[in-house]
This record gives structure tokens, C-alpha cells and sequence, in this order.
């Protein structure tokens, strides 16, 4: 079975309608199964206290205070549906990363039916309490034993393994944890990648993943050092069908194109013909 390959879109949409729907038609012709868009307020997320040094980002693309950051990157409420009815109209399954409870049942009215735990949440019990019923992936970045045990507790969840650094350097990957994982919880493992290029998803392949999440952009934003462009994104998704297909399945031997006969008292090599 084919591994699901989600475009995340994140901050990719600028705050631009008309982008996001973009960004949706751009992972669908990129091959594409799902699309991802986060639905929050930046009171959900911290509060409005610039001036204290622990809701201030000190460097990186998304140096300044907290809560100007979540206010830049949120979208209206009001385009989860829109935006739904699109992704789906391509053929896409519609993803939403929820961040409150409240936001749960706001979610579940408009129809969504796929959720989405960023790793900086997977401690916050009142929010996996809130999707126990719900089909669920939940990256794991900040995440100790302990908290994935809970995690997995979900029944319908899907474990992402992830490296929660932007962009992540290979030698932080640690993708031999996708197997691990599987083994000791029993829950489809993926792996949700912010590495450059095709590297990662192509091995997490090999080592079982059954979801691949990469972010996409099309001009810049601030995921732009970590996100793909469509003609990135189109290629990784070649390569990991590739992959997939020739892991294909244990096998030994193979087609002949020769063999020996003996012909006039020689063992000769002749072309093996099937018809």
C-alpha cells in the first residue's frame, strides 16, 4: 500500500485566500493525497506579553514576539470550509492541525474529519482528550516515552516521527525511530519532515512510514527555509512512488533472459523464450 504523501501548507499562504487555494491546486498536480491548514487565534496559542523574554523568539525566520507571530500566520475561521470544498473537489483529504479544544467542536461542525497535533502540543492532555474519537496524526518532536504512550492511547492516530527544528539537519533525523515506534505501539508510523530535499522521505519509506508530510510554499513566507516549491514537491512525490516500488516484495531468483542447453554436444547459453 502506497504511503500518503499531506502538503502541509503552514505559513505558506501569507495570509492570501486566493494563495491558499493555490497551494491546494499546486499539491494536488504534484500528486499530493492531503492538504494541511492550521486553524487557530494567537490567544489560543500565548499571550500578548512582548515585553517578557519567554514569549519572545530570539533569532531565525521567526525572530520577534510570539503573539505578533501567531496573528501573522492565522487565517479566518470562515475559510476552513471554502478551502475544504476545494481540497476535496481535487481529490484531496482535507487535514486541519488544531491547537485548543474549543477549536474541536468548531472543526467537527464545519464537516472536518482529519486532525491534526503539532509536537509542541503533545503534552496537552485536555486537547488529545478532545480528538480520542477523531482520526488523528500526532508528530512527536517534543514528545518523551511517557507522552506517546498516552498518544497512542488514541485509537484512531497515526504517530509522526519528527524533528522539531527548522529546517533539521539529517544527523538530528533519527529515522530509525519510524520502525521502532511501530514495533512497540502498533500504530501506523510517518514521518512529518521540515530536512532539505527528498532524502528523508525516501528513506522513511524504506523503513515503513505510511505518511510523509512536507510543507509547500510557491513564493516565499515565513517556511520558506524549510518548505518545498511545486517543482520540488512534484519530485519528491516521484521519488517516493519510485521507492516504494522497488522495495516491492521478498523474492528470490527472477526472470531468466538466458540459460545453458546443450546444442550439437555443447552447453551453450540460448535466450530464454516464454511464451
Amino acid at each position: 500500500m502506497s504511503c500518503e504523501i499531506v502538503a502541509e501548507v503552514g505559513a505558506s499562504h501569507r495570509q492570501s485566500f486566493d494563495l491558499a487555494v493555490s497551494l491546494i491546486h499546486n499539491a494536488a498536480n504534484c500528486g499530493a493525497d492531503a492538504v494541511k491548514f492550521s486553524m487557530f487565534t494567537a490567544d489560543d496559542m500565548t499571550l500578548n506579553l512582548s515585553v517578557e523574554s519567554q514569549f519572545q523568539i530570539k533569532s531565525g525566520p521567526w525572530k520577534g514576539p510570539l503573539y505578533s507571530l501567531y496573528e501573522k500566520i492565522a487565517i479566518p475561521y470562515d475559510w476552513i470550509p471554502k478551502l475544504k470544498a476545494i481540497a476535496e473537489s481535487d481529490d484531496l483529504k482535507f487535514i486541519v492541525g488544531v491547537y485548543h479544544p474549543r477549536t474541536v467542536p468548531i472543526a467537527l461542525d464545519m464537516g472536518i474529519k482529519h486532525f491534526k497535533v503539532a509536537s509542541f502540543e503533545v503534552g496537552y492532555l485536555e486537547l488529545l482528550r478532545a480528538l480520542k474519537n477523531e482520526e488523528v496524526y500526532v508528530s512527536l518532536g517534543s514528545a518523551d516515552l511517557r507522552q506517546i504512550e498516552t498518544v497512542a492511547t488514541i485509537p484512531k492516530v497515526t504517530l509522526l516521527k519528527c524533528t522539531s527544528d527548522y529546517p533539521t539537519n539529517f544527523e538530528d533525523l533519527n529515522l530509525r525511530t519510524i520502525p521502532a515506534l511501530a514495533h512497540r505501539f502498533k500504530r501506523s508510523v510517518g514521518l512529518s519532515d521540515h530536512s532539505p530535499g527528498t532524502l528523508a522521505p525516501v528513506i522513511a519509506v524504506t523503513f515503513g512510514a505510511t505518511v510523509i508530510e512536507k510543507h509547500l510554499q510557491i513564493d516565499g513566507g515565513l517556511d520558506e527555509s524549510f518548505a518545498m516549491r511545486p517543482s520540488e514537491f512534484f519530485t519528491m512525490v516521484q521519488t517516493v512512488r519510485a521507492a516504494e516500488k522497488a522495495l516491492g516484495k521478498v523474492e528470490y531468483g527472477g526472470r531468466k533472459s538466458f540459460h545453458r542447453k546443450e546444442v550439437d554436444g555443447r552447453m551453450v547459453r540460448v535466450v530464454h523464450n516464454v511464451e
